[in-house]
C-alpha cells in the first residue's frame, strides 16, 4: 500500500488543504480559474464557507508559478479590523512586497508618500513599485474578502482594484495585472455605499460539490479500511454529505477510523447522526457557520420563507435579483440545479435545519407585536423616514443607471457593453424599459456584434440577464430569427443559471417560426407549445411565443383557441396592445369569433372595438366588420349557462373557492378546508374552472402537501353545491392550472413532474 492509499491522516476536515495533500479533487472549476487568469481575467470565486475555496487558490497558485506567473496570497483576516486605513493598506503592500521580494523598501516608500491617501497609495504602489520591478505577470488572490465588509474605508479598496481594471485600456502596464476575489459575499455587497459604482468586473466562477466520478482518490484509503467496500461506502458516504467538500472529508475521516472492517449502510447512517445530528454534534463547525449566518442575516424572515419551501417540496426557482435567495446560496444550506431552481443541498443539513428548526427560529410578525392604537407621531415620523429612505435608493439607483448607461454607450467592447446592459436591467422597475431601449435602438449589425464575444464564459450570468431582457421581444423576422440564432449560440458556450433551459427554448421558438413559413401549422404549434413549457418552467411566460402561436391557430381556423393565446399574450405584455388589434381586427372570422363571446375575454374587450356586425362563424364571406370607438365591458365569465359566477376569497384567512349571483348576492362559499384552495404559486394563472356545463369546478389545492387537481360538484341547484372534492392528481411535484375540454371529458393542467405539462 503506498503512502497516498494510507488512511490515517489522509482526509483533512478543515482549513486549507497542503500543496501535497493526497485527498485534494480537482474538479472543473481547477482548470477554469488557471485558464482564466493565464488570460488576465479578473476572478470571483465568492461561495459559501468551507466548499475548498482557499485549497483551489493555492493549488491555482502553484500551476501559474510553474508557467512563469508571480503570484501573491493576501489573506484580509491576517491583516485584522481593528487597525487605521494607513496601517490596513500597508499590510497589503508589505504582503506584496514579501511574497514578490522586491528591492524597494516598502516602509520607506510608504513614509515618503504620506502626503496621499492610504489607498492612493496602494494603487501608486502597485504601479510604481510592483509592475516596474515585475516585468512579468502578477496574479494577486485576496482572500476572506468578507473580512472587510464592516469595515468603513474598503470601499475605497474594491473601487480601486475596479480602476485599475479599467485602467488597461489606457496603460497597458496594467494588462500584466491580475485579482482574484474570494469569500462568502455578493460582487454587489463590495461596494457599500448604493452612490457608487458597483463592483461590477471580474469573471465568477462556481465550485460544484464533488461529484461520485471525480472522488477515485478516494477509493484505494477507503478499501484500504474496509476490503472490497470502497464504492459502496462512497455511495453512502455522499447520499447523505451530497459531495459537500468538507463534509465528504469528515465523514469518510470517520468511516476509515470505524474499527469493523465490514461496513453496511446502517452503520454509514449510525456515523452520520453521531458526527453531525446529535445534540452535542450541532454545534459542528460547519453547521455552526450556516447557522450564524442565516440568523444573523438582514433579510431572515425572506431567507426562511423560501427555505420553508424548499423543505416543504416546493419548486423555488434560482433569480440571481433575489436577495434573500442569494443569501440563502452562502449560507451554503442550499445550492442551484442544473434546471435553474434551487434544492436543499444535502440529507444532512435537510435533518439539521429542518421545518420545526425554521419555526423556531423564524421572528415573530411585527403585527404579533405592535399595540392595537399606533402614535400618529411614530406613524408620522415613519412615513417621514420612509420618503427619505425612498429618495436615498432612488438617487443611488439613478447614479447607477447613468453609470451603466454611459459604459454601455461609450465601449466598443461587447463584454464591456453585455455587463452594463445586464446592469441596467439588474435596477428593474423603469431601468429594464430603459435597458430594452438602449438595446433596441442599436442597429441590425451592431446588435449581433453584441453577441459576438471572444469569451462568452466571462460574462456568463450577464449575457443570460441581457438575454431574458430582449428576447421576448423579437418580432418573427429574418433578422430578429437570425439574432435570436446567434444569441442561442453563445448561450449554448456558457453554464450559467438559466442559459440551457434558455437555449432550449428559443430553438423551440425558432423551429415552429421556421414551420410556420413552410406552411406547417400543426407542427408549428406542437414547437410552439414546447417553448412555452421551457418559459414558464423558468417562471418567465413567453408573451412573445403566445402571439406567435395565436397566430398559427388563427391560419388553422382554431379561433378559440387564438383567442385564449391572445388574451393572454396582454395579460403577459400591454406593449403588445396595438399588434394584437391588428391581428384581430385583420381577421373578419377571427373577430366575428370574438364578437360573439366578449365575456370570455375581458382583457381583449377592454381594449377591442365594439363592432357593429357580429356573424356566426360559417362557410359563406363574412361581411365587412365597422369598428366603433365604444369598449365592451366584459364581466367574469359566467359558469355554464348559471348565471353563477366563481372566485377566490382569502376573507377567512386563507383561500376558499365561492360562487354568487351576477348582481352580487347569494355568495356560496363551496370549499372549507386549512390549506389553499384555487391558489397557486406558479406562473399567476387562474387556478380554477367551471366544466363546460356548469355543474362541476375543477381547482388547485394543496391540502394533501402539495399542489394537487381537484373537483367538485358546484351546481347551483344541486343540494350537494361543493360538497365531496375527489383528488385527480397524485404526485410529489405541484401540479395547477386545470382547464376543461369543450366536451367536459377531460382536464388539461400543469406540471412540473417532466419538466412539461402533462394532461388527464
Amino acid at each position: 500500500m503506498t503512502d497516498e492509499s494510507r488512511p490515517a491522516d489522509f482526509f483533512v476536515t478543515g482549513g486549507t488543504l497542503g500543496r501535497e495533500a493526497a485527498s485534494y479533487i480537482k474538479r472543473s472549476a481547477d482548470d477554469e480559474l488557471l485558464r482564466l487568469t493565464l488570460a488576465g481575467e479578473y476572478c470571483n470565486m465568492l461561495t459559501a464557507r468551507q466548499m475548498g475555496k482557499s485549497s483551489l487558490m493555492v493549488r491555482t497558485a502553484d500551476r501559474l508559478k510553474s508557467k512563469g506567473v508571480r503570484t501573491v496570497i493576501i489573506d484580509l483576516t491576517a491583516i485584522g479590523s481593528n487597525v487605521t486605513a494607513s496601517e490596513w493598506y500597508f499590510g497589503l503592500a508589505t504582503r506584496l512586497a514579501r511574497q514578490l521580494e522586491l528591492v524597494t523598501d516598502e516602509k520607506g516608500w510608504w513614509q515618503i508618500h504620506a502626503e496621499s491617501s492610504p489607498v492612493q497609495r496602494f494603487s501608486d504602489f502597485l504601479r510604481e513599485v510592483v509592475l516596474e520591478e515585475v516585468k512579468g505577470r502578477v496574479v494577486v488572490f485576496v482572500d476572506e474578502i468578507d473580512s472587510t465588509l464592516k469595515l468603513k474605508f474598503t470601499d475605497d479598496f474594491f473601487a480601486s482594484i475596479r480602476a485599475m481594471y479599467n485602467a488597461r485600456a489606457n496603460d497597458t502596464v496594467y494588462q500584466r495585472l491580475t485579482f482574484v476575489l474570494i469569500g462568502v459575499a455578493r460582487p454587489a455587497d463590495l461596494i457599500k455605499d448604493r452612490t457608487r459604482t458597483p463592483y461590477n468586473i471580474g469573471v465568477n466562477v462556481d465550485l460544484p460539490d464533488f461529484r461520485h466520478d471525480e472522488l477515485k482518490t478516494f477509493l484505494p484509503v477507503l478499501d484500504s479500511a474496509h476490503p472490497g467496500q470502497g464504492q459502496d461506502v462512497l455511495r453512502w458516504v455522499l447520499n447523505w454529505t451530497g459531495g459537500q467538500p468538507y463534509l465528504t472529508q469528515k465523514l469518510c475521516a470517520e468511516v476509515v477510523a470505524y474499527p469493523n472492517q465490514s461496513l453496511t449502510e446502517v452503520v454509514i447512517d449510525g456515523l452520520a447522526e453521531r458526527l453531525f445530528l446529535t445534540k452535542e454534534a450541532r454545534n459542528e463547525s460547519n453547521l455552526q457557520s450556516i447557522r450564524d449566518r442565516i440568523l444573523n442575516s438582514p433579510y431572515l424572515v425572506g431567507v426562511l420563507r423560501v427555505y420553508r419551501r424548499l423543505l416543504q417540496g416546493k419548486q423555488v426557482l434560482d433569480e440571481e435579483r433575489s436577495l434573500e435567495k442569494n443569501e440563502l446560496k452562502l449560507t451554503g444550506v442550499v445550492r442551484a440545479t442544473p434546471r435553474g431552481t434551487l434544492e436543499v443541498r444535502n440529507r444532512i443539513y435537510a435533518r439539521v435545519f429542518d421545518l420545526d428548526w425554521v419555526k423556531a427560529h423564524t421572528p415573530v410578525s411585527p403585527a404579533q407585536r405592535v399595540a392595537v392604537v399606533a402614535s400618529a407621531i411614530a406613524a408620522l415620523s415613519i412615513a417621514v423616514a420612509g420618503y427619505f429612505i425612498y429618495r436615498q435608493q432612488t438617487q443611488a439607483a439613478e447614479i447607477q443607471a447613468q453609470t451603466f448607461t454611459e459604459g454601455f454607450t461609450n465601449s466598443a467592447s461587447p463584454e464591456v457593453r453585455i455587463t452594463n446592459l445586464a446592469g441596467l436591467f439588474g435596477l428593474e422597475g423603469q431601468y429594464i424599459e430603459q435597458a430594452r431601449g438602449l438595446f433596441f435602438g442599436l442597429s441590425h449589425e451592431e446588435r449581433l456584434a453584441l453577441f459576438n464575444l471572444q469569451t462568452p464564459a466571462n460574462v456568463s450570468k450577464e449575457l443570460v440577464t441581457v438575454a431574458e431582457g430582449v428576447y421576448q421581444r423579437l418580432e418573427n423576422t429574418p433578422q430578429n430569427n437570425e439574432l435570436m440564432a446567434v444569441m442561442a449560440k453563445e448561450l449554448e458556450q456558457v453554464s450559467a443559471t438559466g442559459a440551457p433551459s434558455l437555449v432550449t427554448e428559443v430553438t423551440f421558438w425558432l423551429q415552429a417560426r421556421e414551420w410556420v413559413g413552410a406552411g406547417r401549422y400543426e407542427d408549428a404549434i406542437d414547437q410552439y407549445g414546447k417553448a412555452l413549457a421551457k418559459s414558464e418552467e423558468r417562471n418567465q411566460p413567453n408573451a412573445g411565443v403566445y402571439f406567435d402561436r395565436a397566430i398559427a391557430y388563427t391560419k388553422l381556423q382554431q379561433y378559440d383557441i387564438a383567442l385564449t393565446d391572445f388574451e393572454m399574450v396582454l395579460k403577459l405584455d400591454e406593449s403588445r396592445r396595438e399588434a394584437v388589434v391588428a391581428q384581430i381586427i385583420g381577421e373578419p372570422l377571427l373577430a366575428a369569433r370574438w364578437g360573439g363571446q366578449t365575456n370570455n375575454y375581458p382583457v381583449l374587450s377592454g381594449v377591442l372595438p365594439t363592432l357593429t356586425a357580429m356573424p356566426a362563424i360559417s362557410s359563406t364571406p363574412a361581411p365587412t366588420l365597422v369598428p366603433t370607438l365604444i369598449p365592451t365591458l366584459a364581466p367574469t365569465p359566467f359558469g355554464g349557462g348559471t348565471g353563477k359566477i366563481a372566485f377566490v376569497s382569502n376573507r377567512d384567512g386563507n383561500f376558499e373557492i365561492y360562487i354568487m349571483n351576477a348582481d352580487g348576492t347569494a355568495v356560496t362559499n363551496l370549499t372549507n378546508n386549512p390549506a389553499d384552495d384555487g391558489n397557486s404559486s406558479h406562473f399567476g394563472i387562474r387556478n380554477f374552472s367551471w366544466s363546460p356545463d356548469g355543474t362541476r369546478i375543477a381547482f388547485t389545492s394543496d391540502r394533501d402537501g402539495n399542489e394537487e387537481i381537484y373537483v367538485m360538484k358546484a351546481e347551483p341547484l344541486h343540494q350537494s353545491a361543493g360538497s365531496g372534492p375527489t383528488r385527480l392528481t397524485n404526485n410529489s411535484t405541484d401540479d395547477w392550472g386545470p382547464i376543461w375540454s369543450p366536451d367536459g371529458t377531460k382536464i388539461a393542467f400543469g406540471s412540473l413532474r417532466d419538466g412539461l405539462f402533462e394532461s388527464i
